[in-house]
């Protein structure tokens, strides 16, 4: 194969190393990255901000791996621009790195977007460890902190920075929290959670100007109101790209994992289904597969690895409250839905079944059923070979697969009654019964 050049600084690039060697112990691997440390695991970054590990903890791989796989590892030299056409990578010291393949995993420099003040002392977006490392460094030394809330690991960083006794601005451009990943009713519970704890709630609105001389003052809203706060960290931003020189006339191959350009292979955000829009709020959960990079890696070196897309799943712990979601967890495509929920014991079941088969899950304050749901999601279980304890938490180890003709015929025999309630404890039934459900209350909300 030659010469094969990586850029980047988490675990998808440690694992398309893997996959490469796993093939091919001759060719000549080089890996710049960009931050200056080893590869990290990306999907700890939170972890590092909430102090629960430490530097040295977030490294994927030691040093001795790279000499072990024969890894050219350069920590200090940064990649200012990539000749796909040329083979050729070039360093901030002018030096050009020639290339038979080249697998890019930081694509360039994170951007914000068209927002004014963005350049301040003060503005962050999380998405790196650097970006990371110099918040922690910085919010202990401020008392007002705004987020924008349009992600889940920025919504895990509100939860830490109050727990950490700071005044948090959590700013939702929707009318409810992450409508890409929840329904308005689990939403709603969601919010109750934060503003219990003292979260400060903005919704429908967002952030258009970061105030301040040299450093962080306010923020100014899409309605003109202003907010002191020091520190303001920001969902929307990007990579520039400005490492690649245009080069029309070479040939795109577009995969759900990657684009080739040539020799050259981009890691693409992963997405939930071909039909699925990128930037999901799941997208720190989907990016960090590390089956991603191993499918990448081989790519590189003419192989083929099958990628299977992981579960959509997360855990939030929301200060004392457990917030657990896998599939799809919110209504759509025929989508029925189940919910029960307690108010005096806090807890929250929504259950998604589509075609009879659960397809997704949204709990609170439910841990011990959270590997029990994984289980239906991911076994495609029939709700009907389930008898009611999926929403009354009783455990039932003995389910398993059923024909159309069985399930229909265990689960007339069945009586599903769970009961339907608000947060507040009010019964609520659905004006839109599922007939073939005769005790379950699916709740047909408008999402």
């Amino acid at each position: 194969m030659g010469k094969i050049v990586l850029i980047g600084n988490t675990q998808l690039v440690v694992e398309a190393i893997e996959e490469i060697r796993f093939h091919d112990r001759e060719s000549e691997i080089t890996l710049f990255c960009p931050e200056g440390i080893l590869p990290y695991d990306a999907s700890r970054l939170n972890a590092f901000l909430e102090k629960e590990i430490s530097e040295d903890e977030l490294s994927y791989k030691p040093f001795d791996f790279y000499t072990q796989e024969n890894v050219n590892l350069v920590l200090d030299k940064k990649i200012i621009k990539v000749y796909t056409k040329r083979k050729r990578v070039v360093t901030a010291e002018k030096e050009q790195i020639p290339f038979d393949v080249l697998i890019l995993e930081d694509k360039g420099t994170i951007r914000f977007a068209d927002i004014k003040g963005t350049q301040k002392k003060g503005v962050f977006h999380l998405k790196t460890f650097a970006d990371v490392k110099d918040f922690v460094e910085s919010f202990s030394l401020v008392d007002v902190i705004a987020v924008e809330a349009d992600s889940l690991s920025l919504v895990k960083a509100a939860c830490a920075l109050q727990a950490a006794n700071k005044e948090v601005i959590l700013v939702s451009s929707t009318n409810y929290l992450l409508p890409k990943s929840l329904d308005r009713h689990t939403a709603q519970a969601l919010s109750e959670f934060l503003e219990e704890k003292g979260i400060r709630l903005v919704m429908n609105s967002s952030i258009v100007e970061v105030l301040g001389d040299a450093e962080v003052k306010a923020i100014r809203l899409k309605n003109g109101k202003v907010l002191e706060s020091q520190i303001v960290v920001l969902a929307g931003a990007y990579r520039d790209l400005t490492l690649f020189e245009k080069q029309e006339d070479m040939p795109i191959e577009s995969a759900p994992t990657h684009t080739k350009i040539g020799e050259m292979f981009l890691f693409e955000e992963l997405k939930e289904s071909d039909s699925a829009e990128k930037g999901d709020d799941f997208e720190d959960i989907l990016l960090n597969s590390n089956e991603h990079g191993r499918v990448v890696g081989a790519a590189a070196i003419g192989q083929v690895r099958d990628f299977k897309r992981p579960l959509r799943e997360v855990s939030l712990k929301v200060f004392d409250a457990a917030l657990f979601l896998a599939g799809q967890t919110k209504q759509q495509g025929g989508c029925i839905e189940y919910l029960k929920s307690d108010a005096s014991t806090k807890t929250y079941k929504k259950v998604f079944v589509k075609d009879n088969l659960v397809v997704g899950a949204a709990l609170i304050n439910c841990v011990q059923q959270q590997d029990e749901f994984k289980r239906y999601i991911e076994e495609r279980i029939d709700i009907r070979s389930l008898s009611n304890h999926i929403l009354e938490g009783s455990q039932n180890s003995n389910v398993e697969h059923v024909s159309q003709e069985q399930s229909r015929e265990s689960f007339e025999s069945q009586a599903f009654c769970p009961s339907s309630e608000s947060l507040t404890g009010d019964s609520k039934q659905s004006q839109e019964g599922n007939p073939s459900h005769p005790g379950i209350n699916p709740e047909a909300a408008n999402t």
